[in-house]
């Protein structure tokens, strides 16, 4: 989203209408304060022409220096996941998920039971005793001329660690 101001102008304007332009050319329906990009918009560069209305003067238009390229979005395909069964001891591996452009780099949140896992930020995670609960693996991705996305994984429970002793009296 952008969003364009109307500067000063005296006297004061009664009213101020807005034309998005992407290339230099004008975007159909984008004649609000606020634009979103769209899919069409990629690769341009954006500007907005303010012009400033006034009963019994004449309308005063400026454009509005241009915008970088827009950036395309990266959108996720399949959802992020974790691999593996969970207990106490055991590594889950996360599922990156996959995007409509190949990431350049992908980083990894671990979080248990709600709470960031402080320095795991790897694909892996080896389950220690405080992770009993749920843990949930969130996974950033960004590509070349494109403006990066996360998604988190659903929840995978996490049992203790199953003891000799406890099998033992179990029978």
């Amino acid at each position: 989203m952008i969003s364009a101001t109307n500067g000063v102008c005296t006297p004061t304007p009664a009213s101020y209408a807005h034309q998005w332009l992407a290339d230099g050319e004008p975007i159909e329906g984008a004649t609000a304060p606020i634009y979103t990009p769209d899919e069409a918009s990629v690769g341009k560069r954006l500007t907005v022409q303010v012009t400033a209305k006034r009963p019994g003067n004449r309308d005063t238009r400026l454009i509005s220096m241009p915008t970088e390229p827009v950036l395309a979005a990266i959108a996720m395909v399949t959802a992020p996941g974790i691999v593996t069964t969970a207990e106490v001891g055991q590594t889950l591996t996360a599922d990156p998920g996959s995007w409509t452009q190949a990431p350049r780099k992908t980083t990894y949140t671990w979080s248990a039971n709600g709470t960031a896992i402080p320095h795991e930020t790897g694909p892996t995670l080896t389950l220690r005793p405080e992770h009993v609960g749920t843990v949930r693996v969130t996974t950033t991705v960004e590509a070349p001329g494109a403006v990066g996305a996360s998604a988190t994984s659903g929840p995978i429970e996490i049992r203790p660690r199953r003891t000799w002793w406890r099998r033992l009296l179990r029978g």
